[in-house]
């Protein structure tokens, strides 16, 4: 390959990367194109941000700003092609883009009428590829240039939007044009052509699955490079240019750079500029605050709502009981925090019937580590492709996002076990699943991504989504003991107050921690939800007498109003699945760490399944809950 590639004048010579380096994506591209590696290119994700580079006079250009003015400069031409504005040119100054489109004019054949250059993509990819595969003899002769004057390596072709001129979907249900396209892009990657003149084509695209599947493939010998949301240091240098640019910044006492660049994790550069304009704006401080009220929004509108960004607020003083769960999650944000990756497990699930704990215990872990929560929302839809496409994008930016803690609720009902449901889509949740079992079990995201799924029925997920290496701990959340109960309505009562707070209508408990305690010991079976029902009514009572005090006689009226409506075989059954699944002593209750007690309990709640199924009229598979046989439990 020839320096007469990707950079400057020559391949990364001349003014760009002898003054500064170039973003290590970018640095990606320019080494395997002089590699030889390929000459198509498909850059995705954060392809709408500005690029931060320090080596030119504005140091945040946009990304097609940045490869006219530097990447590609000094290249003959530089052509852009989007879907809305046609074909356009690259030149660094206005003399070069006008150079640029006369030659590119001739080469074509094309009229110097203004509207000649915005047409239908099939015809502009038609044109494009007859200047790029033109023999240099006919260049000679169209520009009567030599060798010399248009040399290898002379042009670059950059299509935006690419995922609208050659889209994902069922080929066989593509418009006619679509599918042409497809098949020109994948002609030019694979074109000798074209690798011999040295040329280089870059696809844009945010998310890459949403680009024909034949453009993806190993085959396609197109190499697809992500272009990463900023990384800290970026983001402190672009908050700091702007608050030396924008003196009408309002900057609190205690926020600085540092501190709104931790906040700010997860934003691309555009965002954060968005958030700053907005608070000028509305002349509001540049703080935390600010930033995470704005920056839930930024991102969820980026992943089309596919994740939900939660600022974690509560902590493990909020969750009541529990002691041994928390004190082995506080070892894992230990190790996580220490950077002993090693001890850290690569997922961890939480299992148990409803209203025991496991959101809060999520969010208070998140809390502990200083990271942002994710929760993911529903990536399937009704047509065909898209909901592939939905999967790909979750998992890059989860990935950018890193660290991060994922909370998937209910997973059971997402990832059913293979033979059990007829999904009847074409083998697309056999795809998701394969994809999603992959991403779990990357070691490369072990202590940055910290998977934590709940369910309350694991019998029904793929065996395979539970074993070691994706889910490496298996945490039971039982209803809580007697012992327990005083101290999850002493810590309902924390989180109560901080919510009420946080909504503008403060609560005072004048009930004593004792008094309430004594209730707590009389709710016997109570979840933690319940728990929490009955105090949240006890609030609502006191607040019939306009009151914000919380007494006593409240909270006994609220104890007495209460009814508890629940099927009682089923929270047993979840009970049971939650202590067969369990792979860890210490993550017990301390009363079931004798294995003949679990065996009891085991026996006790299959029986009683067994019963109240026969009372029902059900065929019930005894053998699934036998512990004698159970190798779980027999060990």
């Amino acid at each position: 390959m020839s320096e007469q590639g990707v950079g400057a004048g020559a391949p990364g010579e001349a003014s760009a990367s002898e003054s500064a380096p170039l973003p290590a994506w970018l640095d990606q591209l320019k080494t395997n194109f002089l590699a030889g590696v390929a000459h198509m290119y498909a850059l995705t994700l954060n392809v709408a941000d500005y690029v931060p580079y320090a080596g030119g006079d504005d140091p945040y250009q946009t990304l097609k700003q940045f490869l006219r003015s530097h990447l590609f400069r000094g290249k003959r031409l530089v052509i852009f092609f989007d879907r809305s504005s046609g074909i356009t040119f690259g030149g660094a100054t206005p003399e070069e883009t006008a150079r640029m489109e006369d030659e590119f004019r001739k080469l074509s054949g094309l009229t110097r009428h203004e509207d000649s250059l915005r047409m239908e993509p099939s015809l502009a990819i038609d044109t494009l590829e007859q200047v790029l595969t033109m023999p240099p003899a006919k260049v000679k002769e169209l520009l009567g240039k030599d060798e010399g004057e248009f040399p290898k390596g002379a042009i670059v072709v950059v299509v935006g939007f690419a995922e609208t001129i050659a889209p994902a979907g069922d080929v066989g249900n593509m418009n006619p044009n679509d599918r042409t396209n497809i098949v020109t892009l994948a002609r030019w990657a694979r074109s000798k052509v074209i690798e011999e003149r040295e040329y280089l084509v870059v696809l844009l695209t945010m998310n890459e699955a949403d680009l024909a599947s034949h453009l993806r493939n190993a085959a396609a010998d197109i190499v697809s490079i992500r272009v990463p949301l900023p990384k800290i240091d970026d983001r402190k240098a672009f908050i700091a240019s702007i608050i030396r640019r924008r003196r009408e910044i309002i900057m609190p006492d205690g926020t600085d750079e540092d501190v709104l660049a931790r906040a700010s994790a997860g934003l691309s550069l555009r965002m954060i500029e968005d958030i700053v304009r907005l608070g000028i704006l509305a002349k509001a401080p540049l703080d935390v605050e600010w930033i995470w009220q704005h920056k839930k929004a930024a991102i969820e509108r980026m992943c089309g709502g596919l994740l939900e960004v939660v600022r974690p607020v509560w902590t493990f003083d909020h969750v009541g009981g529990l002691s041994h769960v928390k004190r082995y999650l506080q070892e894992v944000a230990g190790s996580i925090r220490a950077g002993r990756v090693i001890a850290v497990p690569q997922g961890i699930i939480f299992l148990g019937p409803p209203g025991t704990g496991k959101t809060i215990m999520a969010e208070a872990l998140a809390n502990g580590l200083g990271f942002p929560m994710l929760k993911l929302r529903n990536i399937r839809e009704m047509w065909h492709g898209n909901t592939e496409r939905n999967q790909s994008l979750v998992f890059d930016l989860i990935e950018e996002l890193a660290p991060v803690v994922v909370f998937e609720d209910e997973i059971d009902q997402q990832e059913q076990a293979r033979g059990t449901a007829f999904h009847g889509d074409g083998g697309i949740s056999a795809r998701l699943l394969a994809r999603k079992l992959a991403f779990l079990s990357d070691t490369r995201h072990r202590g940055r991504v910290l998977w934590i799924a709940a369910s309350n029925r694991p019998d029904l997920i793929d065996p395979a989504m539970l074993r070691p290496g994706r889910f490496d701990t298996k945490i039971p959340f039982l209803l809580p003991t007697k012992e327990e109960r005083p101290d999850i309505v002493l810590a309902l009562t924390r989180k109560l107050t901080r919510h009420a707070m946080l909504s503008g209508f403060p609560v005072t408990w004048v009930a004593e921690p004792g008094t309430l305690a004594t209730i707590a010991e009389q709710l016997d079976g109570y979840s933690g939800a319940e728990l929490e029902l009955v105090l949240t009514r006890a609030i609502a009572y006191a607040g019939r007498d306009h009151r914000s005090d919380v007494r006593r006689e409240d909270v006994e009226w609220a104890r007495h109003d209460f009814i508890r409506s629940r099927a009682e075989a089923e929270y047993e059954s979840m009970t049971l699945h939650a202590l067969r699944e369990c792979n860890s002593l210490e993550l017990l209750p301390p009363e079931y760490h004798d294995r003949a007690r679990i065996m009891q309990t085991i026996e006790g709640l299959a029986r009683m399944m067994a019963l109240d199924g026969m009372l029902k009229g059900e065929a019930i598979p005894t053998n699934i809950f036998d512990p004698k046989n159970d190798p779980k439990i027999k060990a």
